[in-house]
This record gives C-alpha cells, structure tokens and sequence, in this order.
C-alpha cells in the first residue's frame, strides 16, 4: 500500500459516516420521515464495505496531531440556517469522502470490484430525494395557525384575480388556492402563472385546483384535488418532488383512505352547512367528525365549508390549525377587511 493512502481512507471513512448519520437524524428525529432508514442502511452497507476491504487496520494509521486542517473551518461552517442548509452541507461531505475512498482504492491490490461506486450513486438519490422531503416539510409547516383562502371564479371575475391575491397575501392570508373550473387552459394558466408570482414575492403559498399540469406550469407551490379527480399518487408523478398534493374529503373514512395514500395534507368538509357550486344546500358534517378527524391525522388538516369569523372558533376548539374560507372573505365586496379579521382570529389562538 502507498504510504498515506491507508490514512486517507481512514480519514474519509469517518467523514462519511458522521455525515450520514447527521442526515439519518434530520430525518428520523427533526421531520420524522421514514427516508431515515435510508440512510441507516446506507451507512452499514458503508461499514461493512471498508470492514471487508481493510478489517480493523484502518486506526492505525490515523495520526491526528499531524493532521493541520482538523480545526480549519470556512466561514461557511461556523453556520447551519437551517435543516435544507444542514443536510446539503453533510450528504455533500458524505459524497465527496466516498468518492476519495473510491479513487483511493484502485491504488491497492486485491478484487477488482469496488464497492464504493455503488454507495457513491445511492447517496446521489438520497441527496435529490431528501432535499424534496425537507422542502414538502418547510410548505407544510405553513398549514399551522393559517387561512387558507381561495380563489374562484363564482365570486371573483378572471381579471381580478391577480389583484385579489395581492391583497390575501398582503393582509396575512399564508395559502391561496386558486379554482377556475371550466376555464379555457390557455387562460387558466395565465392567471395562474400571475397568481404564482404574486405568491412567490410575499412568501405565500400558491396551490392550483384540479390541474397537475396548470401547477407545474405555474410554478405553483402544490395542486389540490377532489375525489372524483385523478388520485394524488398519479398526479405526484406530473409534479417536481418538492411540490405537494391535497385531496378533498367528506367523511372519516375518505379522511383515514387519504391519510394512507400519497397526499400531503387533506382538506374535510363541509364542517357547516353550506351551498354547494351548482346551489344545493349540504349538511355540514360537524366539528365532533373534525375533532375526531385531527386527533388522529398525521397530515395537516385543512376545515373547509360554511366558515365564518362567528364559528372559526369552533374550528380551532377541534384542534384544527388550517381553515380555508371562501364566500365569507368576499362578503360585502370587503376582501381586505374580510382576510384581515380571519387572520386575526386564528393567530390570536396561537399558543
């Protein structure tokens, strides 16, 4: 063996690992997402890689009061803003210490078969994959204490849409959907992509109803879909992995089948009484069917149907920390003045 490779491996071993299980812990104890145990078996199949190729002979080698650099960090290293920064940093410092491991290998006798480059391309697709997971995870976090409003043509005219946006996002509203159902695609999309960049410049989420392909046209944040639309796993294969897909339900057990199925959050109702598009009156399901829907999600929920700022109250008594509104934000031609007090209501339940 050439002198220092032994050294190198062994330093590049240690890299990898501590990054790796760095990202293993984002996953498994920040975002709780099963992609952690991912990482767990990558960092074993590492392991036992390197046990098989060198045995216990890599420690004695290491030396690390000849090591220089150990304590030389970039200005970039003293900081972590936040769990995107923290996993790029490290599945990148995982990477590149394999691909040293890699390459430093082929200077040494034995099979010719390299176990690293395999690791090496797993990590690739973990690297894409669980930048997607934290970045679903940061939209998501945007349903808690939030108004969820929502555009649509029955109460709003296609060209003012855009301007009505402008004021949800600016009085507070964190998520805005927009409905154009039986709109030309050509004209959808363009109130869309409108729509999208006023989200964008005010930190909004933007989500596009019914049309997988209108949201990744748009740019939009997510698409939301309704029970009789294509079911969320197939729409997800449209959109970029980092987007998010809802889907509408109506009764605990629509709620439990959506808990279980690719959607990222779940919309239930009506909660109240309320008119549907085509002007029947439906039955309101109740806030005992929300309590019970909530106490049991592990997706956002988002109450929907017959919510005004007098019962808004008993939609967060239920433990339901997203509403979305439709006709009571236009309710006397006041939108600005409407979104204002809903959000006033629901932060104020903030703990």
């Amino acid at each position: 063996m050439m002198k220092g490779v032994a050294t190198v491996i062994d330093a590049n071993i240690n890299r990898a690992m501590e990054g790796i299980r760095v990202c293993e812990d984002i996953f498994r104890f920040c975002i709780r997402n099963s992609i952690s145990s991912e990482f767990k078996d990558i960092r074993h199949k590492l392991l036992d890689a390197v046990s098989g190729r060198f045995g216990n002979s890599l420690a004695a080698s290491r030396n690390i009061n000849l090591d220089s650099q150990k304590f030389i960090d970039t200005e970039s290293e003293q900081k972590r803003t936040g769990y995107e920064d923290l996993f790029f940093a490290n599945i990148r410092r995982a990477c590149e210490a394999v691909r040293v491991m890699e390459e430093f290998s082929k200077t040494l006798p034995g099979p010719g078969s390299n176990p690293f480059q395999n690791i090496r391309f797993t990590l690739y697709d973990l690297e894409q994959r669980g930048l997607a997971v934290i970045r679903k995870n940061d939209i998501l976090e945007k349903f808690n204490y939030s108004l969820y409003g929502i555009l649509d043509t029955a109460f709003v005219k296609i060209p003012d849409m855009a301007h009505s946006a402008e004021i949800m996002a600016g009085e507070g509203c964190k998520i805005i959907q927009l409905r154009m159902k039986n709109s030309p695609s050509g004209e959808f999309l363009k109130t869309a992509a409108a729509v999208s960049d006023i989200c964008s410049k005010n930190g909004v989420l933007f989500i596009v109803n019914d049309r997988p392909d209108i949201a990744l046209l748009a740019g939009a944040s997510g698409l939301h879909l309704g029970q009789d639309d294509i079911p969320p796993g197939i729409a997800c294969e449209i959109l970029k992995n980092d987007m998010i897909a809802g889907l509408s339900t109506h009764s605990i057990v629509e709620a439990n089948e959506a808990f279980n199925s690719s959607a990222d959050y779940i919309a239930i109702g009506p909660v109240f009484d309320t008119s549907s598009k085509a002007g029947v009156m439906l039955q309101g399901l109740g806030t005992e069917i929300l309590e019970e829907v909530c106490a049991i999600a592990e997706k956002p929920v988002v109450a929907i149907g017959g919510i005004s700022m007098e019962n808004i109250n008993l939609i967060l008594d239920a433990g339901c920390r997203c509403t979305a509104v439709i006709s009571a934000l236009y309710h006397g031609g006041n939108l600005a003045e409407n979104v204002r007090g809903f959000v006033s209501l629901i932060e104020s339940r903030k703990g």
